[in-house]
Formats: C-alpha cells, structure tokens, sequence
C-alpha cells in the first residue's frame, strides 16, 4: 500500500497558518480548536461560567483573528455578547459598534438594550427583543430614523408589543413622539409604551442622556455608572 499523503499548510512567514499549531511529540503541525463562536456558545458549554472576558472567534479558525469581548453570563438566563457600551459622551454619527463581526452579527438572535454601571450588571429595565434585521450590518445609531413593530420583555417580565425607535432625525421629546418637526436632528433609541432605556443626544455635541421610555429624552444625564449598552445572542 502507498503511503498517505499529507497536507500541510504554512504561512507566508514559515510559522504554521492560522488555526495549526506544532505537536510536540511528532514535531507535526495539527489543527487547533478555534475559540468559541460567542458568549452564548460559552455558556452552552458550560452554564456555570461568570460574567467577565473571554476571547471567542465567530468565523472559526482560519478566518479573522480571535478577540476579546464581555459576556453578560447572567442577566435574562446569560449568554450575551456586549457589542457596544458607550463612552461618557458620543458627539456625532457614524458609531460604529464597539465590539462586533459580520458573522457574530449575522448569527444573533436576540438583543438586549440596557444602563451599565461600572460592574457592568445590567440595570432593571433592560429590554429583550428579536434582533432588529437593520441592526445585523450597521449600529442603529447611523439611520436616519426607524420605527420598528417589536415583542419586547423588559426587565424579564412577559413580552409585549411595542415599536422600537432608532436613528436619527428631528423629534420634539418624548419616545412616542412622532419623527418630525424641526429640533434636530437628535439621536434616540427608545421603545414606546415601556421604561425601557431611552438613549439620546449621540447624534450631536450636546450631552449624551440616558433617560427611560417612558420620560422626556434629556432627563437624566448619562454618567459613568449610567452607560447605554447593546448586547446580542
């Protein structure tokens, strides 16, 4: 019988390519296991694993480098990807998530919108709703304006009918205040009917807020312990 072949891959640089690493015992190059695709394949695995950083890879090995993100592992049963916590303030459009790739994005199922402190536990009000299509290939910070019909649970409880509003055009205050008028443009993400969070002011120099759906858009301004985070899975 002839011998079998074998394929092995090497970098341009002579070191093994991405997703091979040598054997020591064979002096081989091997496949290597990727990182985990995101925190919800993370606590699959293993439910009882932390809040915190874990490194995962959402095209698998061989494609774009492995990276580091936060994992939300136990609000509304875990398994949540930060792909954006805003800093202090945000100036102007585009924003561009802080943490994300197409296939991480492509691949979720849901999303969260939630106040983050320091410790990075979600506040009571998050919301959870079926992820937006729009928001799979830009940040829902970057349209001009959208209302979309959802089903959303805040804070776990039973889920509702709402409309999520997002983007960015003229509105006068509240969340259920139609896109029009001439005071603007203002961003805003906001769900009618609910308290859930409702983030504005990204959109211009003014100060970022960080009110509640259910108040005016500059009631409460957003500080270090009140941060405005989107979460996938």
């Amino acid at each position: 019988m002839g011998r079998a072949a074998i394929l092995v891959v090497v970098s341009t640089l002579g070191m093994p390519a991405c997703g091979f690493e040598v054997d020591a015992g064979t002096n081989m190059m091997v496949d290597t296991p990727s990182a985990p695709a995101s925190c919800n394949a993370i606590k699959t695995a293993t439910p009882s694993m932390p809040s915190g950083t874990y490194t995962i890879d959402p095209d698998g090995a061989g494609g774009a480098a492995a990276y580091d993100v936060t994992c939300d592992m136990t609000t509304d049963g875990g398994g949540w990807t930060i792909v954006f916590l805003a800093p202090t303030n945000l100036s102007m459009v585009p924003i561009s998530y802080t943490s994300s790739s197409p296939p991480l994005l492509t691949a979720a199922q849901k999303a969260m919108i939630a106040y983050r402190g320091s410790t990075g536990t979600a506040a009571s009000n998050f919301a959870t709703f079926d992820m937006p299509a729009a928001w799979r290939t830009d940040a829902p910070f970057n349209s001009a304006m959208n209302d979309v019909p959802i089903t959303v649970s805040i804070g776990g409880a039973t889920a509702t009918p709402a409309t999520l509003r997002f983007g960015s055009f003229s509105f006068n205050d509240r969340c259920t205040d139609a896109w029009t008028g001439t005071n603007g443009p203002w961003g805003r993400i906001c769900i009618t009917g609910t308290n859930a969070p409702y983030f504005s002011g990204f959109a211009t120099s003014a100060p970022d807020t960080c009110s509640d759906s259910l108040g005016g858009w500059n009631a409460i301004a957003c500080n270090p312990e009140l941060r405005f985070s989107i979460a996938i899975r």
